[in-house]
């Protein structure tokens, strides 16, 4: 009995890590839509929400610096985009967004504070022109967003859900094919 107990904890324990709820194409979403908006050049990523005693200039540098360049499509993940990025285009994190919001608050929403404790809320979206494109949502432990390298595991998670190149939504929907 003991040895089962002990092998579910470590079962238990190798499927914690990021984790995404949900995801969805909310708009128009296409291999070449992605391509245009982000392919070979800069896409910014913005942090909607704070965190106390974290600078949020330096958070949304953390979650851009957190994805790995192959997400999605070839593309720079950054903060301060240069000018090979199409202003027009975003990938939008919503810390903890307050309830009652609709479609477009994915890419622009009133945010209820981040607690102390206790776990919260986190969107993140494929934006172009402040109009989601993509979506993807997770409940997370506060406490991700002070440790690292599990702030970068999940911004990582979320972006890959937001991107997608083959894999289907929440739903079982592909992107639309070019």
């Amino acid at each position: 009995m003991k040895a089962v107990a002990a092998a579910a904890v470590l079962l238990l324990g190798a499927c914690s890590g990021p984790v995404v709820g949900w995801s969805a194409i909310t708009g128009p979403y296409s291999r070449a839509e992605l391509s245009y908006g982000a392919g070979g050049r800069d896409l910014a990523v913005r942090v909607v929400g704070s965190v106390p005693g974290q600078d949020p200039a330096a958070l949304s540098a953390a979650f851009a610096n957190s994805i790995p360049p192959a997400t999605g499509i070839n593309t720079t993940f950054t903060a301060t985009p240069g000018p090979t990025a199409r202003p027009e285009y975003a990938l939008v994190f919503i810390l903890n967004p307050a309830p009652g919001g609709g479609p477009r608050d994915f890419c622009d929403s009133a945010t209820d504070p981040v607690p102390a404790a206790g776990s919260i809320l986190i969107s993140a979206a494929f934006c172009r022109s402040g109009n989601p494109l993509t979506a993807a949502v997770a409940r997370i432990d506060r406490a991700v967003l002070d440790q690292p390298p599990a702030l970068a595991a999940q911004a990582a998670a979320m972006a890959r859900a937001a991107l997608p190149i083959n894999d289907r939504d929440s739903d079982g929907h592909r992107f639309i094919r070019n």
